[in-house]
């Protein structure tokens, strides 16, 4: 078997033992999956547009075999301008709409726009609007873990009330932690 080894002094060596050693920092560009045991790696969805419509908007994150979640979260990537009583309810589940994983929760009073950059995580417990609901904490423990197979998440935000007066753009996050 054959060591990598990667360092500043040397450059790419390779060594007798087995894995991968980098000694100096990494400079990772683009999108990149962890799924190495104990690192905290972070997934999230596509942006996706909320449209104007009264109705339901599906995203999803698939997680590795052996992920733990510690976090699941919102982000408002483009400002959603709601009209008089629009609201924007958040659920989480295994299949979409489930609601399994995390219950409904209307984060937003009626009619009060969400700016781009607001975010909503169960693990900060912080709002998405003054006045908002936070995600309910902490996550089932039965969900939390899964050692045999790859989990799929998917967040529901559906638009009631009345519809948006401008459409906006959102994405779903989790954290999580491989443990083999």
């Amino acid at each position: 078997m054959v060591r990598v080894v990667v360092n500043n002094r040397q450059g790419l060596v390779q060594k007798a033992g087995g894995g991968t050693e980098i000694s100096n920092a990494l400079d990772i560009r683009g999108a990149a999956s962890v799924t190495g045991a104990g690192i905290e790696s972070v997934k999230y969805s596509a942006s996706t547009s909320t449209g104007t419509a009264i109705g339901n908007v599906d995203v999803s994150v698939e997680l590795p075999i052996g992920a733990l979640v510690t976090d699941i979260g919102f982000i408002c990537t483009e400002a959603i301008d709601c009209a008089g009583a629009s609201t924007l309810t958040v659920d989480v589940g295994t299949t979409a709409g489930a609601a399994d994983v995390l219950a409904a929760k209307v984060l937003n009073v009626a009619g009060t726009d969400v700016l781009a950059g607001a975010t909503a995580s169960v693990a900060l417990g912080n709002l998405l609007t003054v006045g908002g609901n936070a995600f309910a904490a902490p996550l089932p423990a039965q969900l939390l873990y899964n050692a045999a197979v790859a989990e799929t998440l998917h967040m529901r935000l559906a638009v009631g009330g009345a519809i948006l007066t401008g459409a906006g753009a959102f994405r779903m996050y989790v954290k999580y932690i491989v443990i083999n």
